[in-house]
């Protein structure tokens, strides 16, 4: 049986890490920044501690950045840039953001660039998708856990535009599912179900232990035929 298809399917991958917590000095404030902005900008990894920061100033100046504000509800980091975007040839992009004592980051991949972008495509295109994004938010093995104490948690979110009404949502979801996770398990993950702009949304939790910890929420939502996705 040939792979099921899709219309633009695409990951969102939702990161959200500490900026400052209780009691925090001044060092340990600027350690949860760079944390943050490495997953950004990859050339900071590895520098030497004394110089990371002055690094990480000069590269945010270039990029026209927006002063951070700890008494600021919402700041998107960037600026008036507000992305930036992956590399040519790959539709991509980071959109960090400031939210009072968070950071959140959102990384956005479909995949390459078409010249037709709205031809289906199979659903295994998924993983070449999910493995693009693992490597635009590398993480510095020999600092990883102490990245990952900062990290408050993480969301992916599946989506794309059913080809025609005939499939089957729920059977297509199912199908995401297993591009991203190994060893699903559908029944005892989902949560629920509903609607999000007109597609039909589900949302799994893996709330055991296991080697799957980067995909513990996972939301699919699928668009119906007849919607626009423009």
């Amino acid at each position: 049986m040939s792979e099921p298809e899709l219309i633009c399917p695409t990951i969102d991958l939702f990161l959200y890490d500490l900026r400052e917590g209780f009691g925090d000095n001044d060092q340990q404030i600027q350690n949860s920044r760079y944390y943050f902005w490495r997953k950004i900008y990859h050339d900071l990894n590895n520098l030497d501690p004394s110089i990371r920061n002055k690094k990480l100033n000069q590269k945010l100046t270039v990029e026209g950045a927006a002063e951070e504000n700890a008494e600021a509800r919402y700041v998107e980091l960037l600026g008036a840039k507000k992305v930036r975007k992956f590399e040519a040839g790959l539709d991509g992009y980071y959109y960090p953001i400031q939210f009072e004592d968070t950071y959140g980051l959102l990384v956005d991949c479909s995949g390459h660039k078409l010249d037709r972008p709205y031809l289906p495509k199979p659903i295994s295109e998924l993983e070449d998708i999910n493995k693009q994004i693992q490597q635009h938010v590398q993480e510095d093995p020999l600092e990883s856990t102490v990245s990952s104490n900062n990290e408050l948690g993480r969301t992916w979110l599946i989506w794309g535009q059913l080809v025609d009404n005939q499939q089957d949502n729920k059977a297509i979801a199912e199908k995401c599912y297993t591009k991203l996770v190994n060893k699903p398990d559908w029944d005892k993950d989902l949560n629920g179900k509903g609607k999000l702009l007109g597609g039909e949304i589900y949302e799994l939790w893996r709330h055991y232990g296991n080697d799957n910890s980067k995909y513990n929420h996972v939301l699919i939502c699928l668009f119906s035929a007849n919607d626009s996705i423009e």
